[in-house]
């Protein structure tokens, strides 16, 4: 890598988008430099230049077809969401270099986006074989199960999270909504509960006190509604919920 290269990406780690663009563009006045034209693209779309970086990428397509442009054409048109067109460009990356996790996850996104959320299960499926201990992807796998209602597997892939970060909110929280919707709800509270000390979600709150009302606790189901509601003041979904359990 040359000294320019690691500059810029000192930069961009930094983010400070403006001194790497002109960077690389002092770069582009000492001739032809597609690395630094691909830099320069990736800094644009950081930027919110989407429309510039675009040009870019589909000139240096034009010349050669390229693993990270392919990826980057990709990221623009979900920017745009253009996700039916984005899932070609990632699809195709998957087909170039099969181990590369940045397409096979914004694969996987073009479908959640459009809620084809069997498919994106095949893609986050894909990205926990290649590796096992990405507990993102495992978490990410038990939020497509939960939106098929496949609650049983959400809770597997959940607790598979978990194992590997055992401080991840989120992967608790999905645990809790499996069992909740398993109806185990003494399990799920207990996951809730867990999730609320990592990291207080409200949603969290929320998710409790409609288990504690499955469960017919009304007194602690509407002091987790309230503390849901403090914590997000305007969600009408939760004031309902209370307002519901204090007629």
């Amino acid at each position: 890598m040359e000294q320019w290269e690691e500059d810029v990406q000192k930069y961009l780690q930094m983010g400070l988008y403006q001194p790497a663009l002109e960077l690389v563009d002092e770069i582009l006045k000492k001739g032809e430099n597609r690395r630094a034209m691909t830099y320069k693209a990736y800094i644009l779309r950081s930027m919110e230049k989407d429309d510039e970086a675009l040009k870019i990428v589909d000139t240096l397509l034009k010349e050669q077809e390229d693993e990270d442009l392919l990826l980057l054409k990709g990221m623009l048109l979900f920017d745009s969401e253009n996700y039916k067109e984005a899932a070609k460009y990632f699809r195709r990356v998957t087909e170039i270099n099969p181990e590369n996790i940045d397409a096979w996850y914004n694969l996987a996104s073009c479908y959640d986006a459009q809620e084809k959320y069997d498919i994106s299960e095949k893609y986050y499926s894909k990205l926990v074989e290649i590796n096992p201990e990405d507990a993102e992807a495992w978490n990410n796998l038990a939020v497509a199960r939960l939106f098929q209602e496949k609650y049983e597997k959400a809770l597997e892939a959940a607790e598979r999270a978990i194992a590997l970060e055992d401080d991840y909110d989120n992967a608790w929280y999905n645990k809790g909504l499996a069992l909740h919707y398993l109806e185990r709800y003494k399990e799920a509270i207990k996951a809730f509960k867990k999730c609320i000390e990592i990291s207080d979600d409200p949603d969290a709150w929320y998710a409790m006190g409609i288990s504690y009302a499955n469960m017919d606790m009304k007194e602690e189901a509407k002091r987790a509604l309230r503390e849901a509601l403090r914590r997000s003041p305007d969600d009408e979904e939760i004031r309902e919920a209370l307002e519901g359990l204090e007629e």
